[in-house]
């Protein structure tokens, strides 16, 4: 494949990016480089912007260039909190190791924002600073608030946005067409159904990015969606490709490393507030460790947090949480993993009404403690429970498996009479 894509080239008498940065090290590596190119690249000053995303080669290119003129200085801006591109090849201990890489080097920090408030900047700051391989800074804001500006929405997708949106809409009373609204997430397939709401809230500007996407651009207001325990939430956990991660530099060994730079980038994109939304019961680790910083953040639950229970594990695969639903027949239970990983459903206790039943292998039990009601299993199909019900005709009550459907053969018809 690669010998077709470069005969590609070579047919095209072209160049593609990686042969202008291995050309160009190649030419500043000859004797007469300067005389070949009649001294254009004497240069006195080099400046490299964005320097946390440079790749070895193209350090080396900078070197280079840089050691060709003695008397040439290296200026570079890079932050790295905002490293995001290792699978382009950067390679971060280029900024956190610079004087090792470069020589001896002076800092200037740049430590003022104009972006974020400083109720964003104590949050977020604080959570990049948890990898202790993150350079230590101390930021100060332009601007300040009074309250919490980093607020957690533990809800169903649809629901989050709309407290979002309504809680936007509040706080900026007549000037919703000079408002801006960023609505961001790990990858795109969370943004197919943003144009439902730029209709529905014209009045703001309402976009839509990748984490990725979002980098160097801001809004008013920012919200973050999907930032669930799942391979497709925030973190990701879509493993990397072996063989480009042995291609790839080497990450430090903290949890979720990348990613978490990657959350810093989408939480510091918000003026004024920031919205992070994750459905109950999925939370990944990335809000969980938000929810820690108590005073500091505001958290709106879902209104079946009550009925939650954190501990309760899917009695099917082991793995995935008991998730509350309110469907249109009441409230029902399913495991987190979702239906393409484990279908599991239960009901939720008839007595109680709150928690899930849980099946042994003779009866269903209502998982709450402060809830003793049970259910025998149904001998005949084994997955239905045994319920009374009354014969229409006698007034007797007798027991029914719960999946027998009137006019309908193929369910289950096991009966048993009730002892008198």
């Amino acid at each position: 494949m690669i010998t077709k894509y470069e005969a590609h080239l070579s047919s095209l008498k072209t160049l593609d990016f990686s042969d202008m940065i291995s050309q160009g090290i190649e030419m500043t590596q000859a004797s007469d480089f300067h005389q070949k190119t009649d001294g254009r690249f004497r240069f006195k000053y080099i400046m490299v912007d964005e320097f946390q995303d440079i790749s070895a080669e193209r350090a080396k290119l900078v070197t280079q260039l840089r050691d060709s003129s003695p008397s040439c200085a290296l200026f570079c801006v890079g932050d790295d909190w905002q490293a995001i591109y290792r699978f382009t090849g950067s390679d971060l201990t280029l900024t956190t190791e610079f004087k090792r890489v470069f020589g001896e080097t002076r800092v200037v920090t740049l430590d003022k924002t104009f972006r974020f408030n400083d109720r964003i900047e104590k949050v977020a700051s604080s959570f990049i600073q948890a990898n202790p391989a993150q350079l230590k800074k101390t930021l100060t804001t332009h601007t300040v608030s009074d309250n919490p500006e980093v607020c957690l929405l533990i809800n169903s997708k649809e629901t989050g946005l709309a407290q979002a949106f309504n809680s936007i809409v509040e706080a900026i009373g007549s000037n919703a067409d000079s408002t801006s609204v960023m609505v961001i997430s790990r990858f795109k397939s969370s943004l197919k159904d943003l144009s439902v709401w730029q209709k529905r809230y014209s009045p703001l500007q309402i976009s839509g990015f990748s984490a990725h996407g979002s980098k160097g651009k801001q809004a008013d207001f920012v919200i973050v969606l999907d930032v669930n325990d799942d391979k497709y939430g925030f973190p990701s956990k879509i493993a990397s490709d072996p063989i480009l991660e042995a291609l790839l530099p080497k990450l430090d060994t903290y949890a979720y490393t990348e990613e978490r730079r990657l959350f810093y980038v989408a939480l510091s994109r918000a003026k004024k507030t920031v919205f992070v939304q994750a459905e109950l019961g999925k939370e990944s680790v990335f809000v969980k460790e938000l929810l820690k910083f108590e005073a500091d953040v505001r958290c709106y639950l879902s209104d079946l947090a009550p009925v939650y229970i954190e501990s309760l594990s899917c009695p099917e695969c082991k793995e995935g949480k008991l998730i509350p639903i309110e469907g249109r027949y009441g409230l029902y239970y399913t495991c987190s993993l979702c239906k393409h990983y484990c279908d599991t459903k239960l009901d939720a206790c008839t007595s109680c009404k709150s928690a899930p039943m849980i099946r042994n292998e003779t009866h269903h039990i209502c998982a709450s403690v402060q809830c003793d009601h049970q259910l025998q299993v149904c001998p005949e199909c084994i997955s239905g429970k045994l319920i009374k019900r009354t014969n229409s005709k006698s007034g007797k009550e007798f027991l029914a498996c719960s999946l027998h459907r009137m006019k309908d053969a193929n369910s289950c018809q096991y009966t048993e009479s009730l002892q008198a």
